[in-house]
């Protein structure tokens, strides 16, 4: 088993939730709103001087519309298609 930084994994948490809320489009303010968090705590986990707890981290997926599963997905490089491209690629 590798050793495990939990410093590495918060900062993969802040790092994750940051891109995740730029890609959606929203502001630190709306990804706050949509997740039932306040702004100053969206805000002191993305600069990570604070870690969500799993109740947090999970409406912040909601409101990303990801699962936790997807949250932790650490390959970047695999491109996840839904609906009709998924098929498409899948007929292929």
């Amino acid at each position: 088993m590798s050793n495990i930084n939990i410093t590495d994994i918060s900062k993969f948490i802040d790092s994750r939730i940051n891109k995740l809320r730029v890609d959606n489009g929203f502001s630190i303010r709306e990804l706050a709103k949509k997740s039932f968090i306040s702004h100053n705590s969206l805000f002191s986990i993305i600069q990570g001087n604070k870690s969500p707890n799993i109740f947090t981290l999970s409406n912040i997926c909601k409101a990303l519309h990801i699962s936790l599963s997807d949250f932790f997905d650490f390959e970047d490089t695999i491109i996840k298609l839904r609906g009709k491209e998924a098929l498409l690629v899948k007929i292929y």
